[in-house]
């Protein structure tokens, strides 16, 4: 130990550990600075997330739920509130209306905030006994404002506030009716309980994510049966795919300071096991044993490394804490408070990529013979095996996958990185062989600073490959953070269009679907299209009878619970739709029993092409069969069924009828009239809903965009220690260059050729793979749609010549102005 700390003082003194310092500072300073702010901005998502489901999470059940929940809940300091949710008609003066009813015996929602209008001083305090508060739609279709009187079964309770937002839209957007919240304590006095009423039992909790998850562990195994439990993965497609999308772009970002730390900490390693090769000879001169020496060097590198762990975390958290603040500018609000998992994960992080890059290389000093004290023209030390690079890949595809939180993101970054790496030794040997013939039939014309150039790459491939490797890596890292992100952004965002429907109109009698032209063209609006609907079960799959029970997944097993909303269609109008298996009937097939289901639902329930379903329709069973398999853009908004049948399988059937349209601010007048003219329907606002989302987008945009500063940073990095680790050898040639008269013109000339040429073609290589790693993680992860722009493949070359030329010249240009004496000795 005392030798080690002994050594360790040494070469801090003269500085030859302090770029693996430095390296190994910088990445732990990275991914503590991604992992706490991503941690940070997924919390935040998470709650602006939650006030979609009004809670963190929603148990629901047709019977009184257990109250062993809501005691588990409360003995974790967990916010709770018990609802009970039915349909019963309310009315004001001669008017009356169906709306769902939620008595509630606390706060509502949890999450979010919800009414506004006069009564409501706290919106989401329960509202006072003998008062009521109730959506927007239905305070337009009875006319009432608040102080109005409202008559729910026996009782006459006061309007005390209108609800703007519904407090849990992503449960079920498209709820029958408008709400009506309640105060518990005035339910009995209704007289709408009764033995046989048709109630749902709903506890909400909400409280901080660790809590939360552990609680769900807890009491989700024991749940009985007929419970339902709710959290946001739970919750409607549109918010599941955007908070997924959330956590995925998050990952890459991490997952890109990964990948440049374990390059960075590598060339760094390279560097300082070159450096140890004559201290490694002397020791066994001395007669002291391998694995000493090695040990020797593991605790001065494990010192070493914790003390940069420590610098790191240190760095990083002050980094984060900037980050923070223009975050929060950006968004209007705070960030929640820091986890210390992401700062100890980071540093142990570290210490785990500095053993994985540091071992394999110190194992290579047992091939230094002691006669390297008396001769120093033996040959190098060979290179690493294949078992210590598949080490240090296991390695690095674990650090990955944590980092990314989704292991197929962090195999296909991986495979993409694995991908440049393999292209950039290919390629680049290509070029060296070309560059090599070129070479021998080029005249002098060329240069004297160009056969330099040239001469130095290729007398030096094994050098010239790792640099060209190291920084196609760097680059495309770079690029995948900047250009290829935010192409990727702009995709998904354009994936939620700004004209998505943000009003869905149900319950419309087939003889009021003529009307909405004339509705529409007397507000200068579009007219939309309506669909019909019809209630179905599901009896059975292939002759085999559907038994929910026989489902392991619990969503499958509510799916076939309940009733589906079946259409018909002749035609597959829908641009959001798309066939991926079988075909769309013909025209001589619309009296046929044929249906079209949706991939999700048919990978969940084993349904193919030719499969035959058994329906109750009403009073009579149907059988059809599957003539084609649909995949749904549920992102858009738009009206979509899971199944689609011929006309003829529903014909005759009762129906009702659905539309959506995207209503702008100005046009708030149609949504009144519509009412008015047809006061059975009724209108649901999707807008609040659709605005979450794209603020969720926007605040993911601004975090990765910040947080691709850090990784940039960390990517110059990469560059400069792959030119530091040639530094001696350029030296050393400048020197010997100098001394045979070679003129500083014709040095610097020769330096920047090599560079330009290596930056170059890293570059190229560079931005080849980051596009294609954009395509795959567009279309085989995140699920958008993605284009390349001209930028992201124009910019790898010209950001590779730049950063190597830049870098390069720091590193070493001093080569070229001073004295040849000078030189030599100090290489």
């Amino acid at each position: 130990m005392r030798l080690a700390l002994r050594g360790l003082r040494r070469e801090w003194r003269s500085g030859e550990s302090l770029l693996m310092a430095l390296a190994l500072t910088l990445a732990v300073a990275a991914m503590t600075g991604v992992g706490v702010v991503a941690q940070r901005v997924d919390d935040s998502l998470q709650a602006r997330a939650g006030q979609l489901l009004g809670a963190d999470l929603v148990f629901s059940s047709e019977r009184p739920l257990p109250a062993e929940l809501r005691a588990a809940a409360q003995a974790a300091s967990l916010a709770t509130t018990s609802v009970a949710a039915f349909p019963s008609m309310v009315t004001a003066g001669t008017a009356s209306q169906l709306c769902e009813v939620r008595s509630v015996d606390g706060r509502f929602p949890l999450r979010g905030d919800g009414a506004s209008g006069r009564g409501a001083a706290d919106s989401s305090a329960p509202p006072a006994a003998g008062t009521v508060a109730i959506d927007r739609t239905l305070a337009v279709q009875l006319g009432l404002s608040s102080g109005d009187i409202v008559q729910l079964g026996y009782s006459r309770l006061r309007v005390g506030a209108i609800l703007e937002a519904r407090g849990d839209a992503a449960l079920e957007v498209f709820n029958v009716a408008p709400r009506l919240v309640m105060n518990q304590s005035d339910l009995q006095a209704t007289g709408l309980i009764a033995p046989g009423s048709r109630v749902r039992y709903r506890l909400l909790v909400a409280g901080e994510p660790e809590r939360i998850a552990s609680y769900r562990s807890r009491v989700e195994a024991t749940l009985p049966a007929g419970v339902r439990v709710q959290g946001l993965q739970d919750a409607r497609p549109e918010i599941r795919n955007t908070l997924q999308r959330a956590r995925q772009f998050l990952g890459l970002a991490g997952m890109a300071s990964v990948v440049l730390a374990a390059v960075a900490l590598l060339l760094a390693v390279q560097r300082y096991v070159g450096r140890r090769v004559d201290e490694a000879a002397l020791l066994r001169c001395w007669g002291v044993p391998f694995r000493r020496t090695v040990t020797l060097h593991l605790l001065r590198l494990l010192m070493l490394g914790g003390l940069a762990a420590l610098a790191g975390v240190a760095l990083g958290l002050a980094l984060q804490s900037l980050l923070a603040l223009q975050l929060a500018a950006l968004v209007g609000e705070d960030l929640p408070p820091l986890r210390w998992t992401a700062p100890v994960l980071a540093a142990a992080n570290g210490l785990v990529v500095l053993m994985a890059t540091a071992v394999p290389p110190l194992l290579r000093l047992q091939q230094v013979s002691p006669l390297r004290v008396l001769r120093d023209d033996l040959p190098p030390l060979r290179g690493l095996g294949w078992g210590a690079a598949v080490l240090l890949t296991l390695a690095l595809a674990g650090l990955l996958i944590v980092q990314a939180g989704d292991w197929r993101l962090g195999l296909f970054t991986l495979g993409g990185f694995a991908a440049a790496l393999v292209t950039a030794a290919v390629l680049g040997a290509s070029v060296l062989w070309g560059l090599q013939r070129w070479r021998r039939s080029a005249s002098s014309a060329a240069g004297t600073g160009w056969r330099l150039g040239l001469a130095a790459i290729l007398r030096h491939r094994r050098r010239s490959l790792l640099q060209l490797a190291a920084l196609a890596v760097g680059i495309m890292a770079l690029l995948l953070l900047t250009l290829v992100r935010s192409d990727l952004i702009a995709a998904w965002q354009a994936s939620v269009p700004s004209d998505a429907p943000n009003r869905f109109v149900i319950n419309l009698r087939p003889d009021q679907v003529p009307q909405l032209p004339g509705l529409f063209a007397a507000h200068r609006l579009p007219s939309p299209r309506a669909y019909p609907m019809v209630r179905g079960r599901l009896l059975a799959i292939d002759g085999r009878s559907v038994d929910p029970a026989a489902y392991a997944d619990e969503n499958t097993r509510r799916l076939v619970e309940r009733e589906f909303n079946l259409s018909f269609e002749s035609h597959l109008a829908h641009a959001d739709n798309r066939i991926v298996a079988g075909r769309w009937w013909r025209e001589d097939e619309l009296d046929q029993p044929l249906v079209s289901v949706e991939a999700g639902v048919a990978s969940k329930l084993g349904i193919d092409v030719g499969s035959r379903l058994q329906w109750a329709l009403g009073g009579r069973d149907v059988t059809v069969q599957v003539q084609s398999i649909r995949e749904v853009d549920w992102d858009s908004f738009g009206v979509n069924f899971f199944v689609v049948a011929t006309p003829g399988v529903l014909a005759g059937e009762p129906s009702t009828w659905i539309t959506s349209f995207h209503l702008p601010a100005d046009r708030g007048a149609l949504e009144r009239d519509l009412l008015q003219a047809m006061p059975n329907a009724t209108v649901l606002n999707v807008g609040e809903l659709l605005e979450r989302i794209r603020s969720l987008i926007d605040r993911l945009s601004a975090a990765v965009a910040t947080l691709a500063w850090l990784t940039m940073a960390a990517g110059t990095l990469v560059v400069g220690a792959t030119l530091l680790l040639s530094q001696d050898d350029r030296l050393r040639e400048a020197g010997i260059l100098r001394t045979l008269g070679a003129s500083r013109a014709q040095l610097r000339g020769a330096l920047l050729t090599e560079l330009a040429l290596i930056g170059g073609l890293a570059g190229t290589i560079a931005s080849a793979c980051a596009t294609l790693a954009g395509v795959v993680l567009a279309s085989r992860v995140l699920d958008v749609p993605y284009h390349p722009g001209a930028s992201s493949v124009l910019a790898g070359p010209l950001l590779g010549i730049g950063l190597a030329v830049v870098s390069g010249w720091l590193v070493a240009g001093r080569g070229v102005s001073r004295p040849p004496l000078a030189l030599i000795r100090q290489s």
